[in-house]
């Protein structure tokens, strides 16, 4: 799959995420650069969510994955040279749901609590997904951003993202006191 990188649609921590473009087919495409450096702790990170989204990729409320590239970066006279994390993944035109939320305020709209209560429980299908898998996934990042909204004219297909902070098997929820 060649892929063309279009407008920074965001970024955080060490991830740039891109509009993009399937040169052969010209179908809408999202794709995640993340910066890797000489850091074993962060490409395991990108390789951990990487396998996640592969996995979970179909499922419902959750981003489809279509592939992803790690490049090695030459460290020259024996160093260790930087490495970048290539994630592709359906492109959801609404963008994410807090710019939905935004649009909606400075429109002077909100949704119905009914409306808002079916919007969610596709959310909570997305987490349920995650959580049934053996061993179960915690996402750990939900929050607007991380929610994509497939088409923002109707609201409908919303689907999570980002698994850069998810954790596999078991959790301790305690907090410190």
């Amino acid at each position: 799959m060649q892929i063309r990188a279009g407008r920074l649609l965001g970024e955080g921590g060490f991830a740039f995420v891109y509009e993009a473009t399937d040169v052969a087919t010209g179908r809408a495409l999202c794709l995640k650069r993340m910066i890797l450096g000489g850091n074993p702790t962060a490409e395991a990170t990108a390789r951990k969510e990487i396998l996640l989204m592969s996995r979970l990729s179909g499922s419902p409320g959750i981003v489809t994955f279509f592939g992803s590239s790690l490049v090695e970066h030459g460290g020259g006279a024996g160093a260790r040279g930087g490495c970048e994390a290539y994630i592709v993944m359906e492109y959801c035109r609404g963008g994410h749901l807090l710019n939905v939320l935004q649009r909606m305020a400075a429109e002077n709209r909100s949704f119905q609590v009914k409306d808002a209560a079916a919007l969610m429980s596709q959310v909570v299908e997305g987490l349920r997904v995650l959580h049934a898998q053996s061993p179960a996934i915690a996402h750990r990042d939900v929050k607007l951003e991380n929610i994509l909204v497939e088409d923002s004219s109707t609201g409908k297909a919303l689907k999570l993202c980002d698994f850069g902070s998810a954790a596999v098997g078991p959790q301790d929820v305690s907090s410190a006191s």
